[in-house]
């Protein structure tokens, strides 16, 4: 048996197991067992199944691949790359801002959106972002960003991120 109901406990238990099959391939199988009791709360038996889950576990380790070298990429690249969500706060940062311009991620994704809509540029900048919003298209222009006492251009490109449902 996969599963076992201990004495006290719950009367409903779920584990995935690899399992290693007579040929030596390998799959992933999900066991549900739940105790069945009598009036008096004795255990009479047991009832379980198992279902096959090797599909979702191989989907979710080819997610984990294709999120690792995203990963790898952005934190790497010498180019900043944000993601500001509609109210226009920072959700990410990467690394390469602090090699810029020596302010670290945190203090631009703890801020919010603030640090950037300061200064001449900013109210320009947060209506570009908030036209990419409000349009879906992509918009593509020079900026300039003063930061600790230094003045950056940068060259920027917002996309839309579009969600599961078109918005």
């Amino acid at each position: 048996a996969f599963l076992r109901l201990a004495e006290g406990a719950l009367d409903r238990s779920a584990a995935e197991l690899r399992v290693v099959r007579p040929d030596g391939s390998t799959v992933w199988a999900r066991a549900h067992i739940a105790a069945v009791r009598a009036r008096d709360g004795t255990l009479r038996y047991t009832v379980s199944h198992v279902e096959d889950v090797t599909e979702r576990h191989e989907h979710e380790a080819e997610l984990r691949a294709s999120e690792e070298r995203y990963r790898t990429l952005v934190e790497n690249s010498p180019s900043v790359v944000m993601r500001f969500d509609r109210q226009l706060s920072a959700l990410y940062v990467s690394p390469a801002l602090e090699q810029i311009a020596g302010l670290p991620p945190e203090a631009v994704t703890e801020a919010g959106s603030a640090v950037f809509l300061l200064g001449e540029e900013g109210p320009r900048w947060a209506q570009a972002l908030q036209t990419v919003f409000d349009t879906g298209r992509r918009l593509e222009r020079e900026w300039e960003l003063t930061l600790n006492g230094q003045r950056y251009w940068f060259q920027s490109r917002a996309v839309p991120e579009l969600g599961d449902d078109g918005e």
